[in-house]
């Protein structure tokens, strides 16, 4: 696993690997993050609304893609679950913030 090879590695995750519809997996993810206190996730807005209008253009913009298909929206999906949240330790909200205040925010929630 990941967080046993990189103990003191940043390690990201999108939404999407951190979504689950079923309880046994989630309950499993949220066992084997439980002895690291600094889950943090990263949204635009503390309005999820807000993040659900910022979200899909940055991914266009970054990926050309925006993470919707076959009828669904996965993005929608992964910011009104709340596994995201209920796995986080910390809420950074980005929309507004150069990356490096991004940095310097998470610097200072888990110093």
């Amino acid at each position: 696993m990941a967080l046993k090879e990189f103990p003191d590695h940043v390690l990201s995750f999108g939404a999407g690997h951190s979504h689950f519809e079923d309880e046994k997996p989630f309950t499993q993810i949220k066992n084997a993050l439980a002895d690291y206190p600094n889950v943090i996730l990263l949204l635009p807005s503390p309005d999820v609304d807000r993040s659900l209008e910022v979200l899909p253009n940055r991914s266009l913009k970054l990926r050309g893609r925006d993470y919707s298909g076959e009828g669904r929206d996965y993005m929608e999906e992964w910011v009104r679950s709340s596994c995201n949240t209920e796995l986080a330790s910390f809420t950074v909200y980005t929309e507004g913030k150069t990356p490096e205040q991004t940095r310097d925010e998470i610097l200072k929630l888990i110093a």
